[in-house]
């Protein structure tokens, strides 16, 4: 994996909402993540918001519930994360029929980034 990192904010002096649009583009053309589309990329992103309100996402919910997707299309989508390495998906003990849809290791890595990203860009604006 690349160690390309973000622009650092204090080298740039733009609009904030600049500076994070450049720092979540810099995350995403690294090597690891360049190989997502906008729409797994956005897929990706809710996913992270469900994960962190609650851990067990299954894949029934996201195919109910993504109203800019039909459930086919949001089910191929999580495929294409699974096989890119972003995503688990693992079987109810109890249910055999109820997946549920997990982070894997580079989706926490993708995270961890846009978490460092977003508090540097907010570390930087109290020093103005």
């Amino acid at each position: 994996m690349e160690s390309t990192k973000p622009p650092s904010p204090e080298s740039d002096r733009s609009p904030v909402y600049v500076r994070l649009i450049n720092m979540m583009s810099a995350i995403r053309n690294m090597s690891a993540f360049n190989v997502l589309t906008a729409d797994e990329e956005r897929l990706l992103g809710d996913l992270v918001v469900l994960w962190h309100s609650r851990p067990l996402i299954t894949i029934s919910d996201l195919m109910g519930n993504d109203m800019s997707s039909s459930p086919s299309t949001t089910y191929r989508r999580l495929i294409s994360l699974r096989d890119k390495g972003m995503i688990t998906m693992r079987t109810d003990e109890t249910d055999k029929r109820v997946k549920f849809v997990e982070p894997d290791s580079l989706a926490r890595v993708y995270m961890e980034r846009v978490r460092q990203s977003i508090t540097s860009l907010i570390e930087s604006e109290k020093t103005i």
